[in-house]
């Protein structure tokens, strides 16, 4: 919990002070890698993981199966709908993040959306048709998404919700 209570702009100067010396800055995986683990994520899974009943698994080891084969057939398909869930809150918040990419790129060809959009208004006029249909564009693939992975989206938030 102390993880979603540090603002994502207080962890911004070590992480690239971290990506400078692995020299990981102005590349997609310099983006990418830093979005993975968020608090979040470790969070639904615990609470998920420790839904599951003790029970299952014993039995599972009286029958014979060791711990991988446990977690392989029996965890896994179960934490399906958490996993896809999980996945989309991760794409969805970082296909909107602007803040670390815009620090982490200097290449234009590699700019993500939201750093990318900016670029069409020049300093010189005012246009706002070409950024607003940039940004519509942009949504499409968050709204494609949504509408695919519904089912998963539902599901997941409430198997993986608290319990009262």
């Amino acid at each position: 919990m102390m993880g979603l209570m540090i603002p994502t702009e207080a962890t911004v100067i070590p992480l690239y002070i971290i990506e400078r010396k692995m020299r990981l800055l102005n590349s997609f995986s310099g983006v990418i890698f830093p979005g993975i683990a968020l608090p979040l994520a470790i969070i639904v899974l615990k609470n998920f993981f420790d839904s599951i009943p003790k029970d299952l698994m014993d039995s599972a080891n009286i029958d014979g199966c060791g711990w991988f084969r446990c977690y392989w057939n029996i965890v896994m398909p179960l934490s399906k709908t958490s996993l896809s869930a999980l996945g989309i809150f991760v794409f969805t918040q970082n296909w909107n993040n602007f803040l670390w990419p815009f620090l982490a790129l200097s290449a234009e060809e590699k700019f993500t959306l939201p750093v990318g959009i900016p670029v069409f208004n020049s300093s010189y006029s005012a246009n706002y048709i070409l950024p607003m249909a940039a940004n519509a564009l942009a949504s499409i693939p968050i709204i494609i998404v949504f509408i695919l992975f519904e089912k998963q989206i539902v599901t997941g938030i409430t198997m993986s919700g608290i319990k009262g």
